[in-house]
């Protein structure tokens, strides 16, 4: 194929093309079978479809084939927005048509009052899960049984849209948010951030460090923040709280980390607030940390109102293995 990609609006006249593309998708996964007329008879006329739900369908051809497909609509009064039939042709994946697709598909539903985005994908679409946890969507929630013909089972992804969000992850999402945390932690260790690792910093053991953090998430040792800006995580934070039998009021906030390319938006600030928030909750009182003197960290516990118990000299290498001061902090938080 050679020709010029287009992206336009889905039509019920492409209806041929859609069942093809989806049925050769489909194909690729022993056991999956499109029974258009006996269970997804709306492919007929998707484009009437989507549009009588509020929503909208995309097409992408190139040489008068379709290649690529996606629809949004909202899902309720809520703010919630679904992105549904989001396929691309095998010999056109790689290529940021997907990617492509899928800004058509927010963007239009940010700008009709999306504030959330969800999605359904079959549990053996490996692939597919792994576009959309790169593009910051975790998973939320129980898998969907359908009572189908290809005995399909669906995982849940969701991610907020817009401006800054900070949720908690369970168990669940914070596996699926592995690959875009570590990102960051590499993103602010080359950058010079003082995390217990040193730079050059490679992705699989970023990617490591967090696999041990979702299995603490899941044993109930740890509870994990992210924030979302502009629908991308950017930065987290957690609390251990796998503390001594005598100290079950105190919690340790560790790993605030922020994206290099989204700091100063308030972003850090957000993500200790609703860990404070989060720590009281939880029946956790006392809250303790240790930050590098003088570094931005520091000043900022400090205008949250966290008192300095004291430092430790030398007690860390910065990224050009020269020693640095620590300080500690507590709060109170009720």
């Amino acid at each position: 194929m050679t020709g010029a990609v287009q992206i336009r609006s889905g039509r019920d006249a492409d209806a041929d093309g859609f069942i093809a593309l989806i049925g050769a998708c489909w194909a690729e996964f022993p056991g999956c079978v499109l029974d258009v007329d006996g269970e997804v008879p709306e492919l007929r006329a998707l484009a009437t479809h989507c549009a009588n739900k509020g929503g909208h369908l995309w097409a992408t051809e190139q040489d008068d084939r379709l290649i690529g497909m996606v629809a949004a609509y909202p899902l309720g009064n809520d703010g919630a927005w679904e992105v549904g039939r989001m396929y691309v042709d095998r010999a056109c994946r790689g290529t940021g048509l997907a990617h492509r697709l899928l800004d058509t598909a927010e963007t239009y539903a940010f700008a009709h009052g999306a504030e959330r985005i969800v999605l359904w994908s079959d549990t053996r679409f490996d692939a597919a899960h792994r576009f959309y946890e790169k593009r910051s969507y975790v998973r939320a929630g129980s898998i969907r049984i359908l009572d189908d013909l290809s005995k399909s089972l669906e995982f849940r992804y969701a991610k907020p849209l817009g401006g800054l969000s900070v949720e908690a992850l369970d168990a669940a999402a914070a596996v699926s948010a592995e690959r875009r945390l570590a990102e960051i932690l590499q993103a602010c260790v080359e950058a010079g951030a003082s995390v217990s690792f040193m730079p050059p910093l490679p992705l699989d053991v970023a990617r490591g460090y967090w696999r041990k953090i979702s299995a603490d998430v899941a044993a109930g040792a740890r509870l994990l923040l992210a924030a979302w800006s502009e629908g991308a995580i950017v930065g987290t934070v957690m609390l251990d709280l796998g503390t001594p039998q005598n100290q079950p009021h105190r919690a340790e906030m560790q790993k605030l980390l922020v994206h290099p390319d989204f700091r100063r938006r308030g972003i850090a600030r957000a993500l200790v607030e609703r860990a404070e928030q989060a720590a009281s909750r939880i029946g956790r009182s006392l809250l303790t940390l240790d930050t590098i003197a003088g570094g931005a960290g520091e000043a900022l516990y400090r205008s949250r109102g966290w008192t300095v118990a004291g430092a430790i000299p030398g007690y860390a290498l910065d990224k050009d293995r020269l020693p640095r001061d620590t300080v500690l902090f507590y709060k109170k938080v009720f």
